[in-house]
């Protein structure tokens, strides 16, 4: 939120260096930017809000924003910054760190040929006829129900 005679820049670098961010927006691929202001805000301050964030960011950004009126804000202008695919070198740091770190596991092994494992599935192997699968579902289902298609046709049979 900005106030004042500098409102729009002061918004601006409050939603980039937000204690909210995890990382730097900086070398982020892609921002929304939503601009909240009064009457009084002008398309100049949305455009320097625009730049002063396009700056941190840096080149081959791409920059989404809208600018919405609330008549409750006077002489006050609200930044809301959505960065995504920011850089980060740390990250790749702690992942290298996590992948070198020994692991060890203190638990009950089962050896395989101890495992017994149900086949829960015996009636469905049961119920499938290999010579019925050439056959269309909706059609195996007729002819298992009997129902005709239609009451006043005769009945017909598939095979």
């Amino acid at each position: 939120t900005g106030k004042g005679k500098k409102k729009a820049a002061a918004a601006a670098k409050m939603a980039i260096s937000s204690p909210l961010l995890e990382v730097s927006i900086k070398g982020a691929k892609s921002i929304l930017i939503n601009v909240t202001g009064g009457l009084d805000m002008s398309l100049f301050e949305v455009n320097e809000i625009v730049d002063v964030i396009s700056k941190a960011v840096g080149q081959d950004t791409n920059i989404v924003f809208g600018a919405i009126i609330n008549e409750e804000l006077q002489d006050e202008i609200r930044v809301s910054v959505i960065a995504t695919r920011c850089e980060e070198n740390t990250e790749e740091e702690e992942k290298i760190e996590v992948a070198n770190k020994e692991v060890s596991y203190k638990g009950n092994y089962t050896e395989k040929e101890n495992l017994k494992i149900e086949n829960k599935f015996k009636i469905r192997d049961q119920l499938i006829d290999d010579k019925d699968l050439e056959i269309p579902a909706f059609l195996r289902k007729k002819m298992r129900s009997n129902i005709p298609e239609d009451s006043s046709k005769p009945k017909k049979t598939l095979f």
